[in-house]
């Protein structure tokens, strides 16, 4: 779908008839409450105050399923190298772990292409994404589909080497990207699996969350990572607490960090 089109009208209308429409809709409406959200909530949940939310996201209420458009407008480039490090954090655990199978939500990773736009940072993001985009549309894997779902007749030799590394396990890794941040946002009490846009802008952009999201994964790889065949001594059970927000991200990113290190010396 458009990039500016709205996420709840293109929900349901991918669902079919009128009446499944409308079933879908009372369903989903009860399950997520009202359609507005108290903005106080979402900043005390990354320990921000009101004054720190930029100034055109400051509003008594937000409105769920804003465009993406505007999310991308607000956030701006902001590069970060710390995506760079949860990229690599994700490939890591995914080569641990390798079993977790999630149906994937392309919303998902539509968000987080729009928030690490920068090729150093989001190869791995575009790839899942473009993996997905293209199994749905039966593309052969030697074309190019584009962040806008356009396709061409070339090959993109800059994502080449991160297909190659992701193929064929592209919706598998996608999986547990969704999985991690959907756990993430139920530790944060945050009901519903679809949020609304902007929780996820503010949530995915605070260097804590994605702390906690390196932690969330490193748990998920907990066993494969504690045994033998890591070629690690056991490590002490605090290490990787099961709640995942419980160490700061000092202490989290050294850790993945440390983990990053032994994986490419293993290489």
């Amino acid at each position: 779908m458009p990039r500016s089109a709205n996420f709840r009208a293109a929900y349901y209308s991918a669902l079919g008839g009128v009446r499944k429409r409308h079933e879908a809709r009372a369903a989903l409406d009860a399950a997520l409450g009202p359609d507005r959200i108290d903005v106080g909530r979402v900043t005390a949940i990354v320990g921000r105050s009101a004054e720190a939310v930029p100034s055109e996201l400051r509003l008594p209420v937000w409105e769920r399923w804003t465009d993406l458009e505007e999310a991308e407008r607000i956030l701006g480039s902001g590069a970060s190298p710390i995506p760079g490090v949860l990229g690599g954090v994700i490939e890591f655990a995914y080569q641990s772990l390798g079993e977790t199978h999630v149906p994937l939500r392309p919303v998902v990773v539509d968000i987080l292409v729009q928030m690490f736009p920068g090729p150093e940072h989001t190869a791995f993001v575009y790839a899942i994404y473009r993996e997905h985009v293209r199994r749905m549309m039966r593309i052969d894997p030697g074309r190019v589909v584009t962040r806008t779902r356009s396709i061409i007749g070339k090959r993109d030799p800059d994502l080449d080497r991160h297909l190659a590394a992701l193929w064929p396990a592209g919706s598998e890794l996608a999986g547990m990207i969704t999985s991690w941040c959907e756990s993430y946002f139920r530790s944060a009490r945050i009901k519903g699996s679809m949020l609304t846009i902007w929780e996820r802008v503010i949530l995915l952009s605070s260097e804590q969350c994605l702390a906690s999201m390196c932690a969330s994964i490193l748990c998920c790889s907990r066993e494969r990572l504690l045994s033998s065949r890591t070629g690690r001594d056991p490590l002490p059970n605090d290490v990787l607490p099961s709640k995942a927000t419980a160490l700061s991200a000092e202490v989290v990113f050294a850790r993945a960090l440390e983990f990053l290190n032994d994986g490419s010396q293993a290489a």
